[in-house]
């Protein structure tokens, strides 16, 4: 009995996470994992391209979408940003700029909310599990931005 409390002691604490960050760390090199545009105005221009680690580009039968570049968050919260999202017609042979975060700037979370900041202009993501969601209007449609951790 007297060796009890000692052994359940040392249970107690040899259970915890060996995780020093925690499990709300947003630390991590992120990319474009897929792009959707819905709710367009025509209806033809709704898409939802899905990006794999060897397939930077996705086509359908009028439009090309490619993502380039990386969010690397550093354990301070700083970041490094060279995401680019481009849409190309392929009947047209034109390339218009989707989204972007070019630059260094400060990222917080709080809850299910990640804020990417470069000087004052920011953008909110939800946190799912390992990837964030950026929804914004634009282009006469509802944009879904879903970045994922490499």
């Amino acid at each position: 009995m007297k060796y009890l409390l000692p052994l359940l002691t040392i249970l107690l604490f040899s259970c915890g996470s060996d995780d020093p960050i925690g499990s709300n760390s947003i630390e991590g090199s992120y990319i474009v994992k897929s792009l959707i545009l819905q709710n367009c105005n025509p209806e033809s221009n709704n898409v939802n391209a899905n990006f794999s680690n060897s397939m930077d580009c996705v086509s359908n039968f009028e439009f090309e979408h490619c993502r380039s570049g990386r969010l690397i968050i550093s354990e301070d919260n700083s970041f490094t940003s060279t995401i680019n999202i481009s849409r190309r017609s392929l009947i047209l042979d034109f390339t218009l700029p989707l989204y972007s975060i070019n630059g260094q700037g400060v990222a917080s979370s709080a809850g299910q909310s990640l804020n990417i900041c470069i000087d004052n202009n920011c953008d909110e993501f939800v946190i799912e599990g390992n990837s964030y969601t950026h929804t914004y209007q634009s282009v006469g449609c509802t944009n879904i931005i879903i970045l994922e951790i490499e």
